[in-house]
């Protein structure tokens, strides 16, 4: 999971709550910090999440999308559906700075549904 500003705890979280559910690996990333290791893991099949809120960091979050696209499987959590790139799309009410909460109840249904 990726995501910048107000979105790299929602990350954060959305990994937290997947490991503590469904007991699956999963790790938050902050997206700036893709090119420094993690992004060499990312193989096909991988599972890979980008939070893109409606914001200032939109286009950071998404050249990091891209870049986790060219070699996994690219699930995006936000407010609008801009790129016909994503594997998988999840539209979340845009709430300005608070779009984090809508965020983070996605991961957490993400989790639970993991479990079945």
């Amino acid at each position: 999971m990726i995501g910048r500003d107000f979105s790299y705890p929602t990350a954060l979280e959305s990994a937290l709550k997947i490991k503590e559910i469904s007991y699956i690996h999963a790790e938050g990333l902050a997206a700036g910090e893709l090119k420094h290791g993690p992004l060499a893991l990312v193989t096909a099949g991988t599972p890979c999440i980008a939070y893109l809120p409606n914001d200032e960091t939109y286009g950071a979050n998404l050249a990091g999308a891209m870049e986790m696209k060219a070699r996994g499987d690219l699930l995006s959590v936000s407010p609008t559906k801009t790129m016909k790139c994503f594997d998988y799309f999840i539209q979340v009410a845009d709430a300005d700075k608070a779009t984090i909460m809508p965020n983070v109840v996605v991961a957490q249904l993400l989790a639970y549904y993991l479990t079945h």
